[in-house]
């Protein structure tokens, strides 16, 4: 148990640290598809059909799968904007919803607390960061499983936005 929280956490460091630097690990808002699939070193690939969503103006076009030495998986969805065809999200999904408080903790840890936290009965905890320094903004839901996601901050009144 100590070696798969250790190794949890191990992963979870990577995840959030490199984060902070914008963007998310080897990828850079702005990337196309074959750009991000590319800079994974293998890692990501191209989504098939069925695996293909799209979550408010954006497709999921590439997903990857992590694993610890010890058999803890987290999958990784690489959305991209529908007119521009570039990255402009990032979900990270640990299926165990357990493990949440886990990811909660590390995040504070990088960012610091939340700036909204609310809880409902019907969609289950929900985290928000504005990481002002290296504009991303990131949402933490934790509802049957745990899920992350990071997005260029934009600001308000910038060109397409309110």
């Amino acid at each position: 148990m100590r070696t798969t929280i250790a190794a949890f956490m191990g992963v979870l460091a990577m995840t959030v640290s490199t984060s902070a630097h914008a963007d998310w690990q080897y990828t850079k808002w702005g990337m196309n598809v074959d750009e991000v699939i590319r800079a994974s070193s293998g890692t990501a690939f191209a989504a098939k059909d069925e695996e293909r969503s799209f979550d408010l103006g954006s497709t999921r076009a590439a997903v990857a799968k992590y694993k610890t030495t010890d058999g803890y998986e987290f999958n990784v969805n690489f959305f991209f904007n529908n007119a521009s065809h570039v990255l402009d999200m990032v979900e990270l999904i640990w299926p165990n919803g357990r493990t949440c408080d886990n990811v909660v903790q590390r995040v504070e840890n990088t960012y610091g607390p939340a700036g909204v936290s609310k809880t409902d009965p019907n969609a289950g905890k929900t985290y928000k960061w504005w990481d002002s320094q290296h504009r991303n903004f990131l949402v933490l839901t934790a509802f049957g499983e745990c899920t992350l996601t990071y997005q260029k901050w934009e600001e308000a009144g910038a060109d397409g936005n309110l």
